[in-house]
């Protein structure tokens, strides 16, 4: 940077990123170098080796918003999406800013603020309006970011209305404002795309029309520039039309897609194994968390009753809170496992700690436990329950890996009730 020769940086950086990167989902601190580099050295292509990264893990949280952009702080989102707009890849980008946009946050921040910016002018050139907010937003964010950007939301309303002219009034009357926000290039793309957003609102209402009355209806100067933006979209597929060239005339088709060609096939394939891939992916993130001992810690039963699924969900929560970590996780048949992520110290384990829970209808009646056949007589009395009268049932043991370690210390700070055989 201080050699005014961002270019430079790029290969060394890129090499940075792959080698401290435990895996290919992992977001670094360095991510927002390199791609800052790649923004300022005009080589958006050079970014795409790591946007293409399916990202799951994040070292720290700000490091999903800490990413530099034309000298200010910018989340990495924002980042993405401007080397995908760079390369027109709007559909990419309109989901790197929605993340931006909906990501959780206590208090509004200019990073979301300049994202939404962008987000909004995104929305309008790929889909031709801007989607309300999902459930999932943070309030702070729903109630305030359309007050900080009211200029491109009445730019969205004005696109609504369909007429180019007032479009083009109203963003000459504003151009200070978005040069100022850097914008003004994706501006310019909203108004040219309102002439393709109006063709395809006449594909919805005729079957036919002439190429004088398309350029009529959509303020083109001539039927030959309405014949140059026809053309245009049916090669990107965007409408399926036929021109006749001797009278001017264009029919607007149904799309033609059979669903059947082995590349159409081979297409959606690909895309169910990708869902399978992700949903797999979720499902494994969800247990997970679900598993981490700080969050196992913090989670609070909140029940207006104490039923007994409260009551047996906070003893399980309890007991798997002195887990190091769960390696093996299986409910209802369903089994996750994971390697046990503690450095060996050549030390041996010797001891290993089983925990039963059971729910079942009625009172049911214990023995004390004094003496090793005290304990199996628990156990047949657990063994004896009718199924039918069976709410749930937790078995927890640790360590669950073969080379996890529990210590005598480690098994008395946690089981202070505990006693050896030879004791009684």
């Amino acid at each position: 940077m201080q050699l005014n020769a961002p270019i430079r940086g790029i290969a060394p950086l890129r090499a940075a990123v792959r080698k401290i990167q435990t895996s290919s989902e992992q977001l670094t601190p360095l991510h927002a170098e390199y791609l800052m580099l790649c923004l300022l050295a005009k080589q958006y292509k050079a970014g795409l080796s790591v946007l293409e990264d399916d990202i799951f893990e994040v070292d720290q949280p700000k490091d999903l918003f800490l990413y530099c952009y034309y000298g200010s702080v910018l989340s990495l989102l924002n980042g993405l999406a401007m080397i995908y707009i760079g390369l027109k890849k709007f559909r990419k980008a309109l989901e790197l800013l929605h993340n931006a946009v909906t990501a959780p946050m206590s208090s509004l921040n200019a990073i979301t603020v300049e994202a939404y910016k962008k987000y909004v002018l995104v929305s309008l050139i790929q889909s031709g309006q801007v989607p309300s907010f999902p459930k999932y937003t943070s309030s702070t964010a729903q109630r305030n970011l359309k007050n900080h950007t009211q200029i491109y939301v009445d730019l969205s309303t004005c696109y609504g209305t369909g007429s180019y002219s007032d479009l083009e009034t109203f963003i000459q009357s504003n151009a200070e404002a978005f040069q100022t926000d850097n914008n003004f290039g994706l501006v310019k793309q909203v108004l040219s795309s309102m002439y393709k957003r109006n063709i395809q609102r006449l594909t919805q209402t005729y079957l036919t029309l002439s190429l004088e009355d398309i350029a009529s209806s959509v303020q083109l100067n001539t039927p030959k520039e309405a014949e140059m933006h026809v053309l245009r979209m049916i090669e990107d597929g965007e409408i399926h039309a036929t021109i006749n060239q001797k009278d001017g005339m264009v029919s607007f088709n149904e799309d033609p897609e059979q669903y059947k060609s082995s590349e159409m096939v081979e297409h959606i394939d690909s895309s169910i194994q990708r869902l399978m891939a992700l949903s797999k992916k979720l499902t494994s993130i969800d247990q997970n968390i679900s598993c981490d001992h700080a969050f196992l810690m913090k989670v609070n039963v909140k029940n207006g009753v104490d039923t007994w699924e409260a009551h047996f969900d906070k003893l399980s929560i309890k007991e798997r809170s002195k887990f190091d970590e769960e390696t093996l996780y299986n409910l209802e048949g369903i089994k996750q496992t994971k390697e046990y992520s503690k450095k060996l110290d050549g030390s041996r384990n010797e001891y290993i700690v089983v925990t039963i829970l059971v729910a079942a209808k009625g009172a049911l009646k214990f023995p004390k436990i004094t003496r090793p056949a005290d304990l199996e007589a628990v156990v047949e009395k657990l063994n004896s329950i009718p199924a039918r009268e069976i709410q749930g049932v937790h078995v927890l043991w640790a360590p669950q890996d073969e080379n996890g370690i529990l210590s005598e210390e480690k098994l008395l700070a946690d089981c202070p009730n505990l006693k050896p055989h030879n004791d009684y």
